[in-house]
């Protein structure tokens, strides 16, 4: 390239009678028209423009018009549009031109194309020059009668670039479309494949620009020439165009699928042309198109295309004719002739044999229809699956290959669907296991690598959907995979698939299971280890982490085998110039090694390792393995003798905690825990927890909950293995704690911690721990200004204190009981009811004779926390002695109806707290019956308080999880009340009993479930949300009480989600009239429902049906278009075909959701969530322009186009666009 470039020396260079000089000098303008600064003047450019073109037509060097014509797109892209329109005229006649040699139309075709690629959207008026100049006339070239073959497969070529780039625009050209359609279509027929083939791209650009009108023209007169043709060829063209049309227009096609598919199944076995396979291959090739675009128009057709699809699955006719294939059982049998067949010395193959398209098409066709209709998965692959395994015998390795695939599917499907009565396909997939392995050994002992590649594919995907699948088939299993290991020739992709599926699968079956194949299988992974590829080493580590596991098991003598595991990943761990992921790979195995099988090492080798892990801590490369290492070898049930190394582990460890690195400080305080935990009670280890707690005291805070409660746990395990450092606890970390009290945000593990850490203190016995000095600086918290939830945290605290000290305990419920009837001060009177509270619930009290009648008082007070506060505090003080104080509540709410809410606060306070143990819910279920308590519920289940009938409905919940016959019975019966408010408060409670885990109450549930739901169809709003509510919560939780009920429920649920003006009810507040939507809530449930059943029941699930309803909440309030926004976003990533066959019906209401400007008196907070909307509304249809195929749907495209991406909203979109992209 020269040095400088200018474009006097370009035009002298390309005039040069040299052919070399003039390549070089294009060569050097191709290189300055990539740079962004590229800028001539005009004259230059046009000279540069004409040179270009007269090259292209008359330099008499091939090589050099190559050249010109690449450099040509670039230019045109930045040329000024008058250049641009002599480069297409020329260009455009030089293509139509008969006159001109063929190799100047050759290379005007590519000039042309190369414009049209290059120059950008942006330039519209380039844009628009193209669409002038360009398309009618090859058009018009295309139709002509007198065009030569080579101008019309050049013109072809042209069009179909100018439909891929600017389809839509060329509308603008008036009757263009009807002109290149009447062009195109006579050339289906051409005698030239090559021009038939071009043919079809076009009409397949064409149809996705086209209009509805013209598209359906399109359409029927593609099926009347099918009708008339008579030639194969003919036919088989215009076959292939619907399945190219499907392609590029996808779900614009259902609507005409009557007429097409028939068609596709007629010609698919027509007994005319009975030996055309390629006609056959086409119209699978179509069907699977189709049947992925519009899975439910092609639901009628399944049975009938499933018939064909195992027909030809099996289509042989140089082997066996189909029936023969199908009925003889010994052509299962691997062990004798069929073994003989398939030998792969013997195997067949014959150059003039194109059956086997046939079959490889109609293989991807069925596994079309199981990722297309996954409510029919199970249908589906019962009438097939036994087919299916047989056929991984297949003799081609091309349609082996796709039958692979096709399981594979299968098992995709099958890993999102939830087991549920009528739909577990996991019961037909296990059936066909023994046949499944017997095919896939054979096939990983032969000599075909794409085969082994897609059985390890399916293998791995088998054991990760169904772990332990494969227990009775170890043997077989491992066999195959040593064939492939030990294979010298074998691929590296080949033995990194091996690798990692032998991996998975020691690591998804029970290691007792490989006891008698593991040596065989640890010799060939030894040699593994010492693979010079880096991946493959690597991925042979991770299998001896798994081996180790199998040695650890019990009944198995690693005596003779142990030494060479461990000096295979020794000589690993020891060598430093190794990839980084062997590293790290060789100490986690290592670890492993050492955790599961460490008190079967030497001493000496025991500790080499150990110190190597030690080495590898000083190592800021290795440090987070070798920390996570450590973990697990400290946390190793063979209490292994680590002495030697832990001193210096617990100093390195401790300067970590001051790294940035928020990962290595979590797996650092983990380590510490376990260390001090199990190896810290030596004196070298003691020395060293003075540094340790100096550490972590930086960390308690409220900044980082989560290592806060790491810290506070490493503290509690420091107390607990050496008494001697409580008082650098007390000293350093206490103060830490007295200030994390103050905050909002204790809760959780960080609180349970921080309680643990108190009762570790009070229960050390040390002297360093004073009683009432503790208490103190507890209970004068209260002089400052703290939150309601910090008094319950130190209450809390205060409790493990009083419960903790026997000696001390009736004096310090005494003061409490004092403070809450004498003292003036509130926050004080507040945090000691807390404190009464949280120690009768541990302890109790009882015997405390002024308690009752002062949590009683407070009852009575004209402060609404200390109410809430004495609410809590009789509820826990029944938990301590339920027959003292559970007769109390039940008194009192019998002669205090007033007091209604707050006792029945202190009755869900017992009730909760005592169904969370054995001993509570053993006193519960004999309170159920000595105070009646459901009865006393029930009184109040009627009651028109919101707020009450939900405490209520709460403890009901608890009880029925207690005792769930008797319970969800005595509800169900409550389900016909004549009070709206009861029926609501029975079904809420229903709500209640529901769990993620596995319970007792779940049988019950499934039988009686379906009755709460039918109130769905309740006249009553608050009904109808309690089901809502209900419903979506056991979707979310247990999806298969749900499921067998979505067929009648899901069309009441839809109706749920439309706006009812019956429900805006009008009120007059002074002059002025106010209308208010009463059934917002209504449909915010309805589509909160709808969001949770596409991650839980997806399956069973229309969802074209169900999308049609998510237009609604697009223009609706604020909260309701933030949910339509995320149910969208969950489409994009569940559903995206069914997104995108139905995603016209968003887009009016998307368009006028982006157009909804703030009103003129809106206030800045307004003005905030009205932008926040709009960008939630861009980051919808962000996901959804990411969705693979959405090019096919005309409608988003001109949507994202003309609005999405213009004006002020363009730039929002563009700002969304770069956030979401750098996101992913």
């Amino acid at each position: 390239m020269s040095a400088t470039w200018s474009p006097s020396k370009c035009l002298e260079q390309l005039d040069s009678r040299d052919k070399d000089f003039r390549y070089m000098a294009l060569s050097d303008l191709h290189t300055e028209l990539q740079k962004t600064t590229f800028k001539v003047d005009s004259d230059s450019e046009k000279r540069i423009t004409l040179k270009l073109l007269d090259m292209v037509a008359t330099d008499g060097s091939g090589d050099v018009k190559g050249f010109a014509v690449k450099c040509i797109g670039p230019l045109a892209a930045k040329a000024q549009k008058a250049q641009v329109k002599t480069i297409l005229e020329k260009l455009r006649d030089y293509l139509v031109d008969e006159s001109k040699a063929d190799d100047v139309r050759d290379i005007a075709s590519i000039g042309l194309k190369g414009v049209i690629a290059c120059i950008p959207d942006t330039q519209e008026q380039n844009v628009n020059e193209v669409i002038r100049t360009v398309p009618s006339k090859v058009v018009a070239a295309i139709g002509a009668s007198g065009s030569g073959q080579d101008v019309i497969e050049h013109c072809l070529d042209v069009l179909e670039e100018l439909l891929r780039r600017w389809g839509k625009q060329l509308a603008s050209e008036k009757g263009l479309y009807t002109r290149a359609h009447a062009a195109v279509a006579p050339h289906l027929k051409s005698g030239r494949s090559s021009i038939r083939k071009k043919a079809i791209n076009s009409i397949a650009r064409l149809s996705f620009a086209l209009p509805e009108d013209l598209f359906e023209e399109l359409i029927k007169d593609i099926l009347v020439n099918i009708a008339s043709s008579k030639k194969a060829e003919h036919i088989r063209t215009f076959l292939s165009a619907i399945g190219a049309i499907s392609r590029r227009v996808g779900y614009r096609l259902g609507r005409y699928l009557n007429d097409i598919i028939p068609v596709l199944l007629k010609f698919s076995n027509h007994p005319d042309f009975d030996e055309d396979d390629d006609m056959r291959e086409t119209c699978f090739n179509a069907l699977e198109s189709i049947i992925s675009k519009c899975p439910k128009e092609t639901e009628a057709f399944l049975p009938e295309i499933l018939v064909l699809v195992k027909q030809y699955m099996a289509y042989d006719p140089n082997y066996a004719d189909d029936e023969s294939f199908e009925e003889d059982d010994d052509f299962m049998d691997i062990d004798g002739s069929e073994e003989d067949f398939m030998d792969d010395d013997l195997d067949y193959s014959d150059d003039d044999d194109m059956s086997w398209k046939v079959r490889k098409a109609a293989s991807r066709c069925l596994g079309s229809i199981f990722s297309s209709h996954p409510l029919k998965l199970q249908t589906t692959f019962e009438e097939t699956g036994e087919f299916l395994v047989k056929k991984f015998l297949e003799r081609e390795e091309n349609v082996r290959v796709d039958v692979f695939a096709t399981f594979v599917e299968v098992l995709n499907q099958a890993e999102k669907q939830t087991a549920s009565a009528g739909n577990d396909v996991g019961v037909a997939i296990k059936a066909q296991i023994p046949a499944l392995v017997k095919g896939v050994k054979k096939e990983l002992s032969g000599k075909h690598e794409k085969t082994k590649i897609a059985v390890l594919v399916l293998l791995q995907k088998f054991v990760t959907v169904y772990e332990g699948i494969l227990v009775d088939h170890v043997g077989d299993i491992i066999e195959g995979v040593q064939s492939v290991l030990s294979e010298k020739a074998a691929s590296s992709p080949l033995k990194l698939e091996a690798l990692e599926f032998t991996r998975v699968f020691l690591n998804t079956h029970s290691s007792s299971a490989f006891q008698t194949n593991v040596e065989s299988l640890a010799t060939i992974i030894y040699n593994v280890v010492g693979d010079k590829y880096s991946k493959i080493c690597a991925a042979g580590l991770k299998i001896c982490a798994e081996i180790a596991a199998v040695f650890a098991t019990p009944g198995y003598d690693s005596t003779s085998t142990l030494g060479a595991l461990y000096d295979t990943v020794f000589a690993k761990l020891t060598k430093l110039d190794l990839d980084q992921e062997v590293k790290e790979v060789a100490i986690s195995s290592m670890g492993s090694i050492v955790s599961l099988l460490g008190d079967k090492l030497a001493a000496d080798k025991l500790q080499a390792a150990l110190e190597v892990f030690v080495e590898r801590l000083s190592n800021e490369v290795t440090r987070f393995v070798a920390v996570k290492t450590f973990d697990s070898v400290a946390t190793s049930p063979l209490n292994l003798d680590m002495s030697a190394t832990v001193p210096a582990v617990l100093t390195s460890l401790a300067s970590f905690l001051r790294q940035q690195n928020r990962q290595l400080k979590l797996a650092t305080l983990s380590t510490l825990t376990n260390l001090v935990a199990k190896h810290g009670s030596s004196a070298k280890a003691v020395a060293t927890f003075p540094t340790v707690l100096t550490e972590i005291t930086a960390i308690i805070s409220e900044a980082d909950l989560h290592l806060a409660h790491l810290g506070l746990r490493l503290a509690t395990a420091i107390v607990t293995i050496n008494s001697g450092s409580v008082s650098a606890v007390v000293k350093d970390v206490i103060p830490k704690c007295l200030a994390l009290l103050k905050s909002s945000f204790l809760q959780g593990v960080a609180l349970e911690s921080m309680l643990a850490l108190y009762t570790a203190l009070i229960c050390s016995g040390s002297s360093a721990v004073d009683f009432n000095t503790f208490l103190s600086s507890l209970t004068s918290m209260t002089s400052e200004d703290l939150t309601k939830h910090s008094y319950h945290s130190i209450a809390q605290c205060i409790a493990v204190l009083v419960a903790n000290s026997e000696g001390e305990r009736e004096t310090s419920v005494t003061n409490f009981v004092n403070e809450v009837k004498k003292s003036k001060n509130e926050n004080s009177r507040l945090l000691s009811l807390y404190s009464i509270a949280e120690i009768g619930r541990q302890v109790d009290i009882s015997a405390n004779k002024d308690v009752k009648k002062v949590v009683l008082s407070c009852f009575e007070s004209p402060s609404e926390d200390l109410k809430t506060a004495a609410s809590v505090a009789l509820g826990c003080l029944a938990v301590g002695k339920l027959r003292k104080f559970l007769p109390v509540i039940l008194e009192e709410m019998k002669n205090n109806p007033q007091r209604q809410y707050l006792l029945l606060g202190s009755m869900r306070e017992m009730i909760v707290r005592l169904s969370g143990t054995a001993r509570g819910v053993k006193s519960l279920n004999k309170a159920l019956d000595a105070h009646g308590l459901l009865d006393v519920l029930f009184q109040f289940t009627g009651t028109e308080e919101e707020g009450n009938r939900n405490v209520v409905a709460e403890c009901l919940g608890k009880l029925a999880s207690i005792d769930p016959p008797r319970v969800v019975v005595a509800l169900k019966d409550r389900i016909g009340s004549e009070s709206p408010e009861t029926r609501a408060c029975v079904t809420t409670a229903i709500k209640s009993t529901i769990h993620e885990e596995p319970q007792p109450i779940d049988a019950v549930l499934l039988e009686h479930f379906g009755a709460f739901v039918e109130l769905i169809k309740d006249s009553e709003i608050i009904v109808r949300k309690a089901v809502l509510l209900t419903f979506n919560y056991a979707a979310h939780l247990k999806p298969h009480l749900v499921q067998p009920l979505l067929a009648d429920f899901l069309p009441l649920l839809y109706a749920e989600t439309k706006l009812k003006p019956e429900l805006i009810k009008e009120f007059e507040v002074g002059p002025f009239k106010h209308k208010v939507d009463t059934g917002i809530e209504l449909r915010q449930a309805a589509f909160e429902t709808i969001y949770t059943l596409l991650e839980t029941s997806l399956s069973s699930l229309d969802l074209n049906e169900l999308i049609s309803h998510v237009a609604s909440p697009i223009t609706d309030t604020y909260d309701l278009q933030m949910l339509a926004h995320l149910i969208i976003a969950r489409l994009t990533k569940n559903a995206p075909q069914a997104l995108v066959a139905s995603i016209e019906t968003l887009i009016t209401p998307l368009r006028m959701a982006l157009s909804d400007k703030p009103q003129g008196e809106a206030v800045q907070q307004q003005i905030e969530r009205h932008d926040e909307m709009i960008r939630s509304t861009l980051r919808a249809i962000h996901s959804v322009s990411l969705i693979r195929g959405i090019d096919s749907s005309a409608p988003f495209n001109e949507f994202l186009t003309n609005t999405v991406m213009s004006g002020a909203i363009g730039e929002k979109y563009a700002a969304v666009a770069k956030e979401q992209n750098d996101r992913a």
